[in-house]
């Protein structure tokens, strides 16, 4: 039972540290923040969508951009932080977004399906020239 729960927690957390990462296309990233370290964080990332019994599954991490923007302070606050950033990105036009599960695992496939295109057209030696 206790193999089961720790494979259970396991699953959330890898799904969740997929799609919290991979969900976005990257390309253009870097030219679009301009070397602006908050607004890069801002652009590839986003938060989950959780109801508040889940969010101890996610320890947290379901407010990425908190943990993103400010990694060394307690979990505990992120949801103190989370309106703040968002209306910080409302006044300064940055997206503020938060995904489900299904539209979150639905994304990170089609992004990965994206960056698997890119494998086929360019080769993986030049992926990074096309992504970084």
């Amino acid at each position: 039972r206790v193999y089961m729960a720790g494979a259970f927690q396991f699953a959330v957390l890898s799904l969740q540290l997929l799609g919290n990462h991979h969900i976005k296309p990257w390309n253009n990233i870097h030219s679009a923040s301009e070397g602006n370290f908050s607004v890069w964080q801002i652009l590839c990332t986003q938060d989950f969508d959780t109801p508040i019994w889940f969010r101890w599954f996610y320890g947290g991490l379901n407010f990425h951009y908190s943990h993103h923007l400010f990694p060394t302070i307690s979990r505990e606050y992120f949801p103190i932080t989370t309106p703040r950033i968002r209306s910080l990105c409302e006044k300064h036009g940055l997206p503020f977004i938060e995904v489900g599960f299904v539209e979150c695992v639905t994304g990170m496939v089609t992004n990965m399906n994206e960056v698997k295109k890119e494998f086929a057209k360019h080769g993986a030696g030049t992926l990074s020239l096309v992504y970084g």
